[in-house]
């Protein structure tokens, strides 16, 4: 298997057509790196947001172009402006907190272990409920959910870089089956891993239909 690439954020550009500053990319790029948490409780500014850009992307309209630029800033901003506002409060939370935000982070490159909600719990030092609890409220997933979305991570990266079989990767993922392996990652990535790999890894097909938007409005 190949080894992932690690990209820096002080390397990720956008296109210059987007129109924002070297400047101004760097200090969205590094705080968006920066984050430890994958999810992080949505503002009214840019729930509304989101949905306003999906809607001229799926939907062109005047000006759309001028539009989704635009909006793609604010989201972009407001993105910012979540991991600023959750970082600030990850100082203040509890010891209880920060050793699942600490047991997180562990999961992301340990998640093929047979974990269990016990065996997680546990490696928490904590009580069931409460490290159910406590991994909702930080994480925005359920402890099973969030496992699954991080073994669904690593598979993407299998089916890009390795010949193994579907049954093979399922289990190196840390699934316990092929058919369970298919569900979850049909359901998360919106198309069976089959044809995440047919097309190398590339995006699913939400994102698809996004970016033929993008190409009809250039033309």
């Amino acid at each position: 298997m190949k080894e992932q690439q690690k990209i820096e954020p002080k390397k990720v550009r956008l296109i210059s057509d987007f129109g924002l500053s070297e400047a101004e990319q760097e200090q969205i790029f590094h705080k968006l790196s920066s984050a430890r948490n994958r999810c992080f409780a949505a503002g009214a500014d840019l729930g509304w947001t989101i949905t306003r850009l999906v809607r001229e992307l799926t939907h062109p309209g005047v000006m759309a172009r001028t539009n989704i630029i635009a909006l793609s800033h604010a989201v972009l901003c407001e993105l910012a402006k979540s991991v600023h506002s959750q970082q600030n409060q990850n100082q203040k939370i509890s010891p209880s907190e920060r050793e699942v935000l600490r047991f997180v982070d562990e999961l992301r490159s340990n998640c093929s272990k047979p974990w269990t909600l016990d065996t997680m719990s546990a490696a928490c030092r904590l009580k069931r409920t409460q490290f159910e609890t406590l991994t909702k409220n930080l994480t925005g997933d359920t402890p099973s959910l969030l496992l699954n979305r991080f073994r669904v991570r690593q598979a993407q990266q299998f089916l890009k870089n390795n010949d193994k079989n579907i049954t093979e990767i399922a289990f190196d993922a840390g699934f316990g089956s092929s058919q369970y392996f298919s569900r979850v990652f049909q359901n998360l990535m919106g198309t069976t891993p089959s044809e995440y790999r047919r097309h190398q890894g590339n995006l699913a097909a939400y994102d698809q239909r996004f970016l033929r938007a993008l190409t009809q409005l250039q033309r």
